[in-house]
């Protein structure tokens, strides 16, 4: 069964290959280098020729050398896009990924990745429990998805891949989670613990009026007479 369909230089090979019982489609990426992909039947190595020859000719073919996931994204984070960021957001970034390569996802090809794996990777991610029991947040993997898509949209400027499979992928809908107040005792124990603190006032007024974080930062003195209401505020949780 040893036939081969050799064809001019530009316009690839098909042939089959006994050592790994395989169907072989090449292409010509440059001087004395060619990519091949092995399949189980003679169809689908000539249909792979033909779009790797249509994706040559549109500068989309994906060229660069086989790379796992995980040390594709470490090398991106590092040697590429870390001098374009600010230090906090550089850790917020090696935060997220660390979800991505400490998963199973890190293991695979990157030029085999599939949209199919990414969102059993977000579905997987979302039934995860951390340390308070509770699951990996709609929107800590929304993020996830931010740079998953920031780094592959790289491979693809750098032909590592023809596309990028997140743009097919929809993350899950951001569904916020409902504050839980606390309980009468639960108040007196926090203001216990916060007596003479610097930020006493500050927690005292969010625990007594539920005023939100930004709210409670743009308070200036002149929007409250602390001498009277914070007392009163004091004398409210006693």
């Amino acid at each position: 069964m040893a036939e081969r369909k050799r064809r001019g230089h530009n316009e690839g090979s098909v042939h089959y290959e006994e050592s790994r019982d395989r169907w072989v489609a090449a292409v010509s990426i440059g001087p004395g280098k060619r990519k091949k992909f092995y399949f189980k039947t003679k169809q689908e190595a000539l249909k792979k020729k033909n779009e790797a020859l249509r994706e040559l000719e549109q500068g989309t073919l994906a060229t660069g050398p086989q790379r796992k996931l995980i040390d594709y994204l470490e090398d991106w984070i590092e040697n590429v896009h870390k001098d374009k960021l600010r230090i906090s957001t550089y850790v917020k970034y090696r935060k997220l990924i660390k979800y991505i390569v400490d998963s199973d996802l890190g293991d695979v090809w990157l030029q085999k990745l599939t949209p199919e794996q990414v969102r059993r990777f977000y579905t997987k991610m979302g039934a995860k429990k951390d340390i308070g029991g509770r699951g990996i947040s709609s929107k800590t993997i929304h993020e996830i998805h931010g740079v998953l898509h920031l780094a592959l949209d790289n491979a693809v400027r750098w032909n590592y891949v023809g596309r990028n499979v997140c743009d097919l992928v929809k993350p899950p809908r951001i569904v916020s989670r409902e504050a839980t107040p606390l309980t009468l005792e639960q108040a007196k124990v926090l203001l216990n613990k916060v007596r003479e603190h610097r930020l006493e006032v500050l927690l005292t007024m969010a625990v007594v009026t539920g005023m939100r974080r930004g709210e409670l930062l743009a308070l200036r003195w002149s929007n409250i007479d602390f001498e009277r209401q914070i007392l009163l505020v004091l004398h409210t949780v006693d």
